[in-house]
């Protein structure tokens, strides 16, 4: 499946290199999309707890309510996050879309690897933490 290549110029992350979008997801969340995106750039020290030799990321880039890009991110392999955030089909509750970017292609394995745990923090943590907030 061939991967998108997009060069980011804006906030921290900025480089005339290429990066390519390694893994895309997608979850909805029962909370309305202001409340996923006060978590996601305010509370982060609530429900992204890295691994050892995990590092945490920052906010580097933002539209209040519609979309944040968080580097660097916990894996070293990936070099920024965008997290585009909109409403369900109902109407209530917030659907994001989650892209992770590297400067390079990944591995099956690895992308295996990158993609369980970006459903670990965002799939499980981040949606308990909306949840019973």
């Amino acid at each position: 499946m061939p991967r998108t290549r997009l060069a980011i110029h804006h906030g921290n992350v900025s480089s005339a290199e290429p990066h390519i979008q390694v893994v895309v997801r997608r979850w909805k969340y029962a909370p309305p999309p202001w409340r996923v995106y006060e978590a996601l750039a305010d509370e982060r020290d609530h429900w992204l707890q890295p691994s050892r030799n995990e590092r945490t990321p920052s906010v580097v880039d933002a539209v209040v309510n519609e979309r944040l890009v968080l580097a660097p991110w916990v894996d070293a392999e990936i070099d920024h996050v965008e997290v585009l955030i909109g409403t369900d089909e109902d109407g209530y509750g917030a659907a994001l879309t989650v892209a992770m970017y590297a400067d390079h292609e990944l591995t099956t394995d690895r992308r295996k690897e990158v993609r369980y745990r970006l459903g670990t923090l965002f799939g499980a943590a981040l949606r308990d933490w909306v949840d019973g907030s």
